[in-house]
Protein backbone atom coordinates (compact mmCIF):
# COMPACT_ATOMS: atom_id res chain seq x y z
CA UNK A 1 0.00 0.00 0.00
CA UNK A 2 3.10 2.39 0.75
CA UNK A 3 4.00 2.07 -2.64
CA UNK A 4 0.64 3.00 -4.23
CA UNK A 5 0.20 6.30 -2.05
CA UNK A 6 4.33 7.10 -3.07
CA UNK A 7 3.34 6.93 -7.05
CA UNK A 8 0.64 9.09 -5.94
CA UNK A 9 2.34 11.66 -4.57
CA UNK A 10 5.28 12.00 -6.61
CA UNK A 11 3.33 13.12 -9.47
CA UNK A 12 1.50 15.58 -7.45
CA UNK A 13 4.93 16.96 -5.74
CA UNK A 14 6.64 17.16 -9.58
CA UNK A 15 3.12 18.84 -10.86
CA UNK A 16 3.51 21.72 -7.52
CA UNK A 17 7.10 22.25 -8.36
CA UNK A 18 6.38 22.86 -11.96
CA UNK A 19 3.82 25.35 -11.05
CA UNK A 20 5.78 27.04 -8.28
CA UNK A 21 9.03 26.95 -10.60
CA UNK A 22 6.70 29.16 -12.87
CA UNK A 23 5.56 31.53 -10.74
CA UNK A 24 8.82 32.12 -8.78
CA UNK A 25 9.64 34.22 -12.41
CA UNK A 26 8.47 34.33 -15.60
CA UNK A 27 10.65 32.24 -17.43
CA UNK A 28 9.58 34.15 -20.77
CA UNK A 29 12.02 33.77 -23.15
CA UNK A 30 10.06 35.65 -26.16
CA UNK A 31 12.27 36.93 -29.15
CA UNK A 32 11.36 39.98 -30.69
CA UNK A 33 13.44 41.58 -33.92
CA UNK A 34 14.22 45.42 -33.57
CA UNK A 35 16.36 48.20 -35.04
CA UNK A 36 19.45 46.89 -33.32
CA UNK A 37 18.60 43.21 -33.59
CA UNK A 38 16.79 40.35 -32.07
CA UNK A 39 16.04 40.67 -28.73
CA UNK A 40 14.72 38.22 -26.32
CA UNK A 41 12.43 39.31 -23.08
CA UNK A 42 13.24 37.70 -20.10
CA UNK A 43 11.17 39.22 -17.47
CA UNK A 44 8.42 41.67 -16.71
CA UNK A 45 7.67 43.51 -13.97
CA UNK A 46 5.26 45.84 -11.93
CA UNK A 47 8.05 47.82 -9.65
CA UNK A 48 7.37 50.92 -7.47
CA UNK A 49 10.13 52.75 -8.44
CA UNK A 50 12.03 52.89 -11.83
CA UNK A 51 15.06 51.02 -11.89
CA UNK A 52 18.45 53.43 -11.58
CA UNK A 53 15.97 56.30 -9.89
CA UNK A 54 13.26 57.34 -7.74
CA UNK A 55 10.57 57.87 -10.17
CA UNK A 56 6.97 56.52 -9.16
CA UNK A 57 4.23 56.37 -11.25
CA UNK A 58 1.02 59.42 -11.00
CA UNK A 59 -1.36 58.06 -8.12
CA UNK A 60 -3.82 55.30 -10.41
CA UNK A 61 -0.88 54.61 -12.76
CA UNK A 62 2.11 51.76 -12.34
CA UNK A 63 5.10 51.05 -13.45
CA UNK A 64 5.77 48.00 -15.89
CA UNK A 65 9.18 47.18 -16.71
CA UNK A 66 9.94 44.44 -19.27
CA UNK A 67 13.56 43.20 -19.47
CA UNK A 68 15.17 41.85 -22.34
CA UNK A 69 18.70 40.75 -23.28
CA UNK A 70 20.50 40.25 -26.47
CA UNK A 71 23.20 41.64 -28.86
CA UNK A 72 23.98 45.33 -28.91
CA UNK A 73 21.60 46.50 -25.95
CA UNK A 74 24.41 49.46 -24.99
CA UNK A 75 22.54 50.93 -28.07
CA UNK A 76 19.17 50.25 -26.87
CA UNK A 77 17.38 53.23 -25.83
CA UNK A 78 13.86 55.30 -26.75
CA UNK A 79 14.35 55.67 -29.84
CA UNK A 80 14.19 51.81 -30.25
CA UNK A 81 10.76 51.33 -28.26
CA UNK A 82 9.59 54.16 -30.94
CA UNK A 83 5.97 52.53 -32.03
CA UNK A 84 6.13 49.93 -28.99
CA UNK A 85 3.17 49.86 -26.45
CA UNK A 86 1.47 47.44 -23.82
CA UNK A 87 -2.54 46.37 -23.68
CA UNK A 88 -4.02 45.68 -20.57
CA UNK A 89 -6.45 43.49 -19.66
CA UNK A 90 -8.46 46.57 -18.96
CA UNK A 91 -8.24 47.78 -22.57
CA UNK A 92 -6.39 50.52 -21.79
CA UNK A 93 -3.13 51.21 -24.00
CA UNK A 94 -0.39 52.37 -22.84
CA UNK A 95 3.09 53.37 -25.16
CA UNK A 96 6.69 53.16 -24.16
CA UNK A 97 7.87 56.00 -22.26
CA UNK A 98 11.67 54.86 -21.07
CA UNK A 99 14.46 52.59 -22.09
CA UNK A 100 17.56 51.80 -20.26
CA UNK A 101 19.85 49.82 -18.30
CA UNK A 102 20.44 49.55 -14.46
CA UNK A 103 22.39 47.14 -12.70
CA UNK A 104 19.67 45.52 -10.99
CA UNK A 105 17.62 44.60 -13.95
CA UNK A 106 20.27 44.88 -17.20
CA UNK A 107 18.50 46.21 -19.75
CA UNK A 108 14.66 47.12 -19.99
CA UNK A 109 12.05 48.76 -21.20
CA UNK A 110 8.99 50.58 -18.91
CA UNK A 111 5.09 51.78 -19.28
CA UNK A 112 2.95 53.67 -16.82
CA UNK A 113 -0.19 51.68 -17.81
CA UNK A 114 -3.26 52.37 -15.29
CA UNK A 115 -3.65 50.35 -11.74
CA UNK A 116 -6.58 49.11 -13.27
CA UNK A 117 -4.93 46.67 -15.78
CA UNK A 118 -3.55 43.65 -14.15
CA UNK A 119 -1.80 41.56 -16.82
CA UNK A 120 -0.31 43.17 -20.15
CA UNK A 121 0.30 42.38 -24.09
CA UNK A 122 3.12 44.17 -25.51
CA UNK A 123 2.89 45.26 -29.18
CA UNK A 124 5.77 45.72 -31.18
CA UNK A 125 6.38 46.73 -34.50
CA UNK A 126 6.64 43.87 -37.16
CA UNK A 127 6.33 41.47 -34.06
CA UNK A 128 3.57 38.88 -33.49
CA UNK A 129 1.76 40.64 -30.17
CA UNK A 130 3.25 38.71 -26.86
CA UNK A 131 1.48 37.81 -23.74
CA UNK A 132 3.81 39.37 -20.66
CA UNK A 133 4.25 37.23 -18.19
CA UNK A 134 4.96 38.87 -14.96
CA UNK A 135 7.54 37.90 -12.22
CA UNK A 136 5.35 37.23 -8.87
Amino acid sequence: MKQQIHWKVVPLVITLLVLLAGGCGSGQKEKIETSIGTLTIVGAEVVETLPYSSTRAKPGYQILIVMIEGPNTEKFDLSTVAGVYVMGDDGSKTDAFVAGSASETGPFFGFTPPTTAKSFTLYWPENQPIELVLNK
